[in-house]
């Protein structure tokens, strides 16, 4: 009875938002292809374009208080256009150390899971351990996310 009470548990583990295997290799791979020096705890993805809310809103939680996750790498990818990014963040913003510009696009793929969300990319040890996509059906905000892995 034990063993099928586990095997029950981690089927639905596996069917509740974790994060696919695909997802987790592209974003490893991203990591590997950038030039990332420092070490982060978190990497906060935004594309440039998607679900508007959700960008939006996470556009609006880097302005306000980037200054409280030194842990934290926010990428920029998929930009559009870095003249408008510039005017909605402000160029403070983008001259910080832990603001990075993909103009690669190394992070930004169309056939990933839920790609149109900014994804928050949990690491150890410069590993992607988790991943969390800030969307609609996400019970946690952002500010939470962010703070999960602290």
């Amino acid at each position: 009875m034990r063993k099928f009470l586990i095997f029950v548990y981690l089927f639905i583990m596996s069917m509740m938002g974790c994060s696919s295997g695909s997802d987790i290799a592209f974003f490893q791979d991203a990591i590997e292809q950038s030039d990332i020096t420092k070490k982060y705890d978190i990497i906060l993805v935004i594309p440039g374009t998607g679900c508007h809310g959700c960008i939006t809103g996470v556009e609006f939680f880097v302005k306000e208080h980037i200054q409280e996750y030194d842990n934290v790498l926010f990428v920029f990818t998929g930009v559009k256009s870095i003249k408008v990014l510039k005017m909605k963040l402000g160029n403070e913003i983008m001259d910080k150390r832990n603001v990075q510009l993909d103009l690669d696009n190394v992070f930004f793929n169309y056939t990933i899971k839920d790609a149109i969300y900014p994804v928050v990319v949990y690491l150890k040890n410069k590993r992607v351990c988790h991943i969390e996509h800030v969307s609609p059906a996400n019970k946690y905000s952002i500010e939470q996310l962010l703070r999960l892995n602290k």
